[in-house]
């Protein structure tokens, strides 16, 4: 499962202090130093994987875990 927020890390923060498990996404390969030499500004990539966060579909529980993942998302866009 993959989520967008403006206000990702913490978001991160306030699910991990739930218990639901979460990540950030893995860096884009543009960044890894074996392709500086084509280097080249990605400003929506960036803007992109700053927001975008991932939960394991492993992890993805029934129907009261994913309730509780809504509920908690819900609360903290209140805060």
């Amino acid at each position: 499962m993959l989520l967008l927020c403006d206000a990702r890390d913490d978001l991160l923060k306030v699910l991990k202090e739930k218990g639901i498990g979460c990540s950030k996404l893995h860096q884009p390969n543009h960044v890894y130093s074996g392709f500086a030499s084509r280097a080249v500004a990605l400003p929506g990539v960036e803007r992109f994987m700053d927001r975008i966060f991932g939960r394991s579909r492993r992890l993805v529980g029934g129907a009261t875990e994913r309730q509780q993942m809504v509920d908690t998302i819900s609360g903290a866009r209140r805060e």
